[in-house]
């Protein structure tokens, strides 16, 4: 039984498991965009870890700062954690990160997804333009996918306008 155990193991032992985690976490938050592009599983285990250091970040002190620094290993990135994330978070209470589902990897069909800082509450992903995300699943350190910040009013409307549309067609039918 599997009672009080927590967390996956990634088909790793404890120090590379945890260094993947820090490593994954290290280019969400260095990245242009904020987005990474990982399996499920790996996203799932990360993001407890990032928010947590967003966390650590809004509160701006010098202690949190260097348990930031003991957890990240990587003083540009806690750098840029405190800077940029820390203020622009001030208000937010959790919920930094996202998990959008993508497609298959084309190797072994693992199912991937990107695992993105939230902009704000009326922004969602949607497959309609090109941006630059890192791809943690290959060797190619930048990719370009379609996907993009819209309005979430403008994509409730497109669907409900789709809804629409083919109620009426199976109407005149």
């Amino acid at each position: 039984m599997r009672h009080r155990i927590r967390g996956r193991k990634l088909g790793r032992k404890t120090a590379p498991r945890e260094a993947l985690i820090r490593g994954l976490a290290r280019a969400i938050i260095l990245n242009e965009e904020g987005r990474i592009v990982t399996t499920i599983s790996k996203a799932k285990e990360v993001k407890p870890f990032v928010e947590k250091l967003v966390t650590l970040a809004r509160k701006g002190e010098e202690y949190r700062r260097r348990r930031a620094f003991k957890l990240l290993h990587d003083k540009e990135a806690v750098t840029k954690l405190f800077e940029e994330f820390g203020p622009r978070y001030k208000e937010r209470n959790g919920g930094y990160t996202r998990i959008i589902r993508w497609d298959k990897r084309l190797g072994d069909k693992a199912e991937k997804a990107i695992l993105e800082f939230v902009v704000d509450d009326e922004t969602a992903i949607t497959p309609d333009s090109e941006t630059t995300v890192v791809d943690t699943t290959t060797n190619d350190s930048v990719i370009e996918t379609t996907a993009a910040e819209k309005p979430v009013e403008e994509i409730t409307k497109t669907n409900d306008d789709s809804e629409e549309s083919t109620s009426e067609d199976k109407k005149t039918d």
